[in-house]
Parts: C-alpha cells; sequence; structure tokens
C-alpha cells in the first residue's frame, strides 16, 4: 500500500560499469491450471542495461573543463524579484569557475545578444566584464526563446570540454512545442539546466528544456530562499566526469 524506496550512494574508487543482459530463448515466466505457460523472444531479439557509475569523489583535476553557457530571460515578465534573483545566480557561477574553463552570457527578451563573439576564460578582468554585462540587464520587450537558444547551442565548439547551458526563465510563453521540437532537433551534446524563477513558472516548460537537455530541471519561486537549490544547481554543473561517450558493439545490430 505505499512505495518501495531504495537508497544508495557510491563507493567506488574509479568509474564502474554494469552490463545487465536479456538474450533470445524462451523463459518460463507463471503456470495456469497445472501447465506451464512461456513466453519466448519477438523478432526484436533481446534487451539490455548498462550503467556507468562515477567514483565516489571526483577532484577538480578528474573533471572535464567547461563552456558555461548562462541564458538570461530579460523580458517583462522578469521586472523585479525574478531578474534580480537571474543576476545574483549568474554572478555566483562566474565566480565558481575554475582555470580551465570558459563562459559565456546571452540575454534575450524580443531578440538575443552575446557577452563576446566566443567564449571568455575566467580572468578577473573577463569576470568583471561578466558582471557588468549582467548589470546593465533590465526587464521589458518580448520572450524569443529560439534566438536565445540558437547562440547557445550553435556557437562554435570546443571538442575538449562540456558545454553546459543554465537557462533562467520563469517560460511564459505560449508555443513550448515549438520550442522542446528546437531543442530535441539541436541540442548537439550540450546539458542544459533550466531554472524557473517567479511567482508562476511554466513548469511544464523548464521541465521539458531540462529533460530533453540531459540536465535537471529547478524552480525558484518569489516567496522561497535561494541558497539550497543554488548549491544543488553548482553541484550538478560543476563536475562534468564523463564526456563525449560512445559504445563499440563490435558488429552487434542494436
Amino acid at each position: 500500500n505505499r512505495d518501495f524506496v531504495l537508497k544508495y550512494r557510491l563507493t567506488g574508487a574509479r568509474p564502474q560499469v554494469t552490463l545487465l543482459a536479456n538474450w533470445s530463448g524462451a523463459a518460463q515466466v507463471g503456470r495456469s491450471g497445472g501447465a506451464a505457460a512461456t513466453k519466448t523472444q519477438d523478432e526484436r531479439g533481446g534487451h539490455f542495461l548498462l550503467m556507468l557509475q562515477p567514483q565516489r569523489q571526483l577532484t577538480r583535476a578528474e573533471t572535464a573543463p567547461r563552456e558555461l553557457f548562462l541564458v538570461a530571460d530579460t523580458s517583462g515578465s522578469m521586472d523585479g524579484v525574478p531578474l534580480q534573483r537571474v543576476k545574483q545566480i549568474a554572478k555566483l557561477c562566474l565566480g565558481a569557475l575554475g582555470p580551465r574553463d570558459t563562459f559565456q552570457v546571452i540575454r534575450f527578451s524580443s531578440d538575443a545578444e552575446l557577452l563576446a563573439p566566443k567564449p571568455l576564460a575566467p580572468t578577473a578582468e573577463n569576470v568583471s566584464r561578466g558582471v557588468a554585462f549582467l548589470e546593465t540587464m533590465g526587464a521589458g520587450g518580448g520572450t524569443e526563446f529560439a534566438a536565445a537558444l540558437a547562440l547557445a547551442l550553435k556557437s562554435g565548439r570546443d571538442p575538449k570540454r562540456a558545454r553546459i547551458i543554465l537557462f533562467m526563465s520563469d517560460g511564459l510563453i505560449g508555443h513550448e512545442a515549438e520550442v522542446l521540437r528546437y531543442l530535441r532537433e539541436n541540442r548537439a551534446g550540450a546539458n542544459l539546466f533550466a531554472l524557473g524563477l517567479g511567482s508562476s513558472v511554466n513548469r511544464f516548460l523548464i521541465d521539458g528544456m531540462a529533460r530533453i537537455g540531459q540536465g535537471e530541471p529547478f524552480v525558484l519561486l518569489n516567496s522561497e530562499p535561494e541558497g539550497s537549490l543554488v548549491k544543488r544547481l553548482f553541484e550538478l554543473v560543476s563536475r562534468p566526469a564523463l564526456t563525449s561517450i560512445s559504445v563499440d558493439f563490435g558488429g552487434l545490430q542494436v
């Protein structure tokens, strides 16, 4: 009459790989009236689960360098507390970058604008430049997600870096399906974390963007403290451990 909840923690000193396979053949699955009821694999064959788990602890040297793209919604509906929180969270993100990382800031409303032509190294001068760019943001205009996503997803990529996009918005638009379709077709290996801010966040859009973006959704209402959410967000975006993963099936038809 209630869920069974299993909690576990990682304890390995190195990344671990586990393969659980179920291949073609007959399997007895139950009995009815004394006769064995069996089920065989169909023409699709069997299936498997491949699980990759990181080590318990990651050092800075073991994580991949990042390209952190901060995308800030500055449309009229973000006026007040939501935009101020966007600025504060973005500043904290810039301050947490490591020397091997790079960053870019995008603000959007009726159009979209980049901080710089290409991602910047997190030097003191560049971080100050990013903070100044954030401070000039004012709320106004419409909400054109596609223009901002195009800049975040299609800007030149460094193959040695993990591109992480933090997309901050209240999500108040009327064409969610179009935005999700665009993200699905153009993600190209980037990981997108969606942060919904404001008093009435469009959770359908925020959750959908994070799911398709292989990230995680967050929602911060005006009345909620930001401390624990920001801490959790930083934990997720600061430690990319496995990048550019590929599987060689050795000729197996998958």
